[in-house]
């Protein structure tokens, strides 16, 4: 790798770095938006201290949190253990928010590795897409983030230089192991896609069967946690959940959480009705790839430019095969997944960045910077007005408040309600409810400072005389509508 090319690489990582810490300290206030996210940080401290899972909590709604098991013989999250391993290690250390942004860090040089035997002797270009896989602003959002995508995103890079790299086939074995571990259906179908489309190339078994080892041992792991929880190697955690989820209304199946179209396939409503069809999941996929347009270079319509390239590239059709399988995978799955963009669509980053750069390159001197850098600058700017540290409803005051205290019950008393929208994100309208503005509040919880949400249906008298039995140190209450927050202490009478 020449030096400017090297000083270059470094350029672009810092910035993504910057800006994808930036977004989630700033932006996003330093918390968890979503209850994925909380999943994933409870579970990491679990498994900091040595433990799957932890003994039953004594209050059954202390962790009255989706996805979260707490009605069983344990307390544990419902998701994989693979990202909240990775996450507990940056924990331990204290830099657990710098994962991701670490990992942004480092992907123009994986960008490199992967994307050289796409611009043989064109270090333009080869440049411009490893700036593109790194400032996109689809990147370094869910690189600000505590989801697991971009490290599966890095891990996936990995993968493919394995693919293309002999002296990298343990390498690639272990990103495509780690994304079975943390996302196992992208490690079966969306990996298991890419190897399929490079095998052929590949002409020793020895290489095969490096890079096959540790995804087959990451396999049976997901297999054994699978049994160890539910008892079943093939029943996953969360189906288990959503399966218990169902018994709160007649009109979701108790195997709602299955893949595929139906009546009884979808846990919630998506576009106002229950069920998944094909129309819906093609309404969903349109619906993704506006988020995905807008998100790709910050500014509507520049996948335009990804079509050009791909027209100009046709003879990269691995490339082409597996951008056009994400969305095609994910169509039998019912889920809206429109936090954050098109995170769904996350792993599309390793075959983008070739055909925008391609296209690009093509324009004379520096003027594919001018464009590339101009519409994500117009982009971060639109960004930053649009989103706020009470994104996807979950406020960040509440859970910074709450960390201010270190120690002792918290009783929380969440009223009122508003509504909110993403445009620049086609997000439609979501009513903010104290249900649906919570996820950030449960990352708080800790050994010494314990939460408890308000039952809403007891009577005032039936609250009084519980407060009186559990002895809360502090009564939290905050009201939606005016964003009012007021923390008041409690003294035993």
């Amino acid at each position: 790798m020449p030096s400017d090319a090297q000083k270059i690489l470094f350029l672009i990582g810092s910035l993504s770095f910057v800006l994808a810490l930036y977004c989630q300290q700033i932006i996003l206030g330093g918390v968890p938006h979503v209850s994925d996210e909380t999943n994933y940080i409870l579970q990491a401290r679990t498994l900091g201290s040595f433990q799957r899972v932890t003994e039953q909590q004594e209050l059954g709604n202390l962790f009255a949190l989706p996805f979260w098991f707490n009605w069983t013989s344990f307390s544990a999250s419902g998701f994989p253990i693979g990202w909240p391993l990775l996450l507990s290690s940056g924990m331990a250390v204290g830099i657990g928010n710098l994962i991701n942004p670490l990992l942004c860090f480092l992907l123009p040089w994986l960008g490199w590795q992967f994307f050289t035997p796409y611009f043989k002797g064109d270090q333009k270009g080869l440049l411009l897409a490893c700036g593109l896989l790194a400032l996109s602003p689809g990147v370094w959002l869910l690189g600000a983030t505590w989801m697991a995508h971009t490290s599966c995103l890095s891990a996936l890079f990995l993968l493919g230089i394995g693919l293309q790299n002999r002296s990298w086939r343990w390498a690639g074995g272990a990103g495509w192991a780690y994304i079975l571990l943390a996302r196992p259906f992208d490690g079966v179908v969306l990996c298991g896609a890419l190897f399929l489309l490079y095998v052929a190339k590949i002409r020793s078994i020895r290489w095969i069967l490096s890079l096959l080892t540790l995804p087959t041992l990451a396999l049976c792991i997901v297999l054994y946690d699978n049994w160890s929880l539910t008892g079943n190697p093939l029943v996953f955690p969360i189906d288990m959940w959503f399966s218990k989820f169902s018994e709160q209304s007649d009109k979701i199946s108790s195997t709602c959480n299955q893949l595929g179209f139906g009546e009884d396939v979808g846990c919630i409503p998506t576009l106002g009705t229950f069920g998944h069809t094909l129309s819906k999941a093609l309404a969903l996929a349109k619906m993704a790839f506006m988020r995905l347009d807008r998100l790709l270079m910050g500014t509507a319509g520049m996948s335009i430019i990804l079509f050009i390239g791909i027209f100009w590239q046709r003879k990269y059709w691995r490339m082409i095969v597996f951008a056009l399988w994400v969305p095609i995978a994910y169509l039998p799955y019912w889920s809206l997944g429109e936090a954050y963009g098109a995170r769904f669509w996350h792993p599309m980053y390793l075959a983008i960045p070739i055909f925008i750069a391609v296209a690009l390159a093509r324009l004379p001197k520096f003027w594919p910077w001018v464009i590339f850098l101009g519409s994500i600058s117009i982009g971060t700017i639109q960004m930053r007005k649009s989103l706020s540290q009470s994104y996807f409803c979950s406020d960040s005051m509440v859970p910074n408040k709450i960390a201010q205290i270190e120690e002792g019950f918290i009783f929380l008393d969440i009223r009122g309600s508003y509504e909110q929208q993403w445009r620049w994100l086609y997000s439609p309208t979501k009513s903010c409810t104290p249900g649906t503005s919570i996820a950030a509040i449960y990352a708080m919880q800790t050994d010494k400072r314990h939460i408890r949400i308000w039952p809403k249906k007891q009577s005032a008298q039936q609250k009084y005389m519980q407060m009186i039995a559990e002895h809360p140190k502090y009564l939290l209450r905050y009201d939606l509508a005016s964003q009012k927050l007021a923390i008041l202490p409690i003294t035993k009478q």
